[in-house]
């Protein structure tokens, strides 16, 4: 009866999807409705974004505290909560230098909540519970996320951060200083990102995980193309692009929401311990970044690029490395498991040897308590038969001397 009421309170998942649907849908049409009228689809496109970043932020409230029945978990989308707070926090300073104030919201106070969000966001990803993993494991995951951050620091470095360097190379230290701090904390949130990913997290339900990782990946995805538009000079306020952030926020609220509609109750310690997420699509990820680290080897050696060949071979040769090691420990791994195989099986077969040889004792035990059950009855039918004949000729006799 409890468990119904309280699922009463719930906030459907299917509604907030519907709603995170037509908020997509909204921005969309926003930037292609008013994209001639700029005063307008910035206004617009700064309201549109704050509220929609609120509402992102009251659902991970929700579902943080829908998660009373774990206090790890609950910390932990507790933290993601504030780091979204945050950022909602910048898109209002945003709103009001650009829309209110018409100032450059670029350096601003702005900046000060929207970096303290993606180290506080990452620290609630790390917060999330975890099952506990072998050293194996844990090694394999390690040179996993060492080959993808060597190579996405590459690709940063290449298109992001040294021509943000150099664009900039005029601006004040302030503005430098900043423009090279989104890019690197981009660098933190894929390294939570790939954390997220790689690791087996204790959840009730996968689907909160995989919305997470969906925003996240669209956060840095639409920060990336943000900052290479602003170097190139084609960044436009509320245009498509804009979109992806909401996308972005859009999904971090529906994480929530679904975390809050997981099952909630009847959950001891020990189920929730061995009960865990994990996916498997993102172990071909280092091997990816492997081969785009190659191709930009190649690349690089005709074309003129801010790191030189020298560099990135040894960024290639670190992450060949680490392929290498990765292989050579699964190969240990399956080797040591093959062994644990073929001796459970040697187990198995010389229990069910000694299985067979106590059944055939026991059956030829069987077989001759039944010979001498049978030979008992034979010798008992045998003594019934001449009972009965001595009987049968001592009744005779008497008939006869009872006649005469």
């Amino acid at each position: 009866m409890s468990d119904s009421l309280e699922k009463k309170h719930v906030i459907s998942f299917r509604n907030a999807l519907i709603l995170a649907v037509v908020i997509v849908l909204v921005s969309v049409t926003n930037s292609i409705l008013l994209r001639d009228n700029p005063e307008i689809l910035r206004f617009t496109s700064d309201t549109f974004a704050a509220l929609i970043n609120f509402l992102a932020t009251l659902g991970l409230i929700y579902g943080a505290l829908n998660s009373d029945y774990d206090k790890n978990i609950r910390r932990a989308w507790s933290v993601i909560a504030f780091a979204q707070a945050l950022y909602t926090i910048g898109d209002i300073i945003w709103f009001v230098l650009e829309v209110g104030l018409h100032e450059s919201p670029f350096p601003s106070l702005a900046d000060g909540p929207y970096l303290a969000f993606f180290p506080i966001f990452a620290l609630g990803i790390f917060l999330l519970p975890k099952v506990p993993l072998t050293y194996s494991e844990k090694l394999k995951i390690l040179l996993d996320t060492g080959i993808v951050m060597i190579a996405s620091i590459i690709l940063f470095w290449v298109l992001l951060i040294a021509p943000t360097i150099e664009s900039n190379a005029q601006a004040d230290t302030l503005t430098l200083t900043l423009s090279v701090a989104y890019p690197v904390a981009d660098l933190l949130l894929l390294f939570a990102l790939i954390e997220l990913l790689l690791r087996r997290i204790r959840s009730v339900s996968s689907i909160p995980i995989l919305l997470l990782v969906a925003s996240v990946a669209f956060m840095i995805a639409t920060d990336f193309v943000f900052m290479s538009q602003s170097l190139q000079g084609t960044y436009v306020s509320g245009g498509l692009l804009d979109t992806g952030w909401i996308i972005a926020y859009t999904l971090t609220g529906l994480a929530g929401i679904s975390q809050a509609n997981s099952k909630r109750l009847d959950l001891s310690s020990e189920i929730l311990e061995s009960k865990g997420v994990q996916f498997t699509w993102p172990l071909y990820i280092p091997y990816i970044c492997a081969g785009a680290t190659y191709i930009l080897l190649i690349w690089s050696y005709d074309h003129p690029m801010p790191v030189s060949f020298y560099a990135l071979s040894l960024g290639l040769g670190g992450i060949i490395g680490m392929v290498i090691i990765r292989q050579v420990v699964a190969l240990n791994e399956n080797v040591r498991l093959n062994e644990e195989l073929e001796n459970r099986v040697t187990e198995r077969t010389a229990q069910l040897e000694s299985t067979n040889k106590e059944l055939k004792i026991e059956i030829q035990e069987r077989k001759k308590a039944e010979e001498a059950l049978n030979s008992a009855r034979d010798d008992l039918e045998l003594r019934v038969k001449e009972r009965t004949a001595e009987t049968s000729a001592s009744s005779f006799t008497s008939i006869i001397h009872f006649v005469e």
